[in-house]
């Protein structure tokens, strides 16, 4: 079983993310925040479950889609950290931080 981490970024898009959802429907925000806790859970079992994150070409950096989000996430061993969470329709490159991930 995996051990799982959330970086400070990933942390942050989870709570902008269902944040912006509930101002429009509350019901909608809370499907997607439980809809990201099950995709961590499913990590815990199941850490190579995504695919690999086309941009990266790392098979250690990883990826599930959780509506019209992803879920980019990296295993190393026995842990897996969220590193990020982006609408598919963002630029991924531009999303990334600039520096190491700070993981909590």
């Amino acid at each position: 079983m995996a051990r799982i981490h959330w970086s400070k970024d990933a942390s942050r898009d989870y709570w902008d993310i269902v944040g912006f959802i509930e101002r429009h429907s509350a019901a909608a925000a809370l499907r997607l925040g439980d809809a990201f806790e099950e995709a961590a859970d499913r990590l815990i079992l199941y850490p190579e479950l995504g695919r690999v994150v086309p941009e990266f070409h790392d098979r250690s950096i990883r990826e599930l889609i959780v509506q019209e989000y992803r879920f980019i996430y990296r295993v190393e061993g026995d842990a897996v950290t969220i590193l990020v969470l982006v609408h598919g329709s963002r630029d991924l490159w531009r999303r990334l931080p600039r520096g190491p991930w700070d993981i909590e």
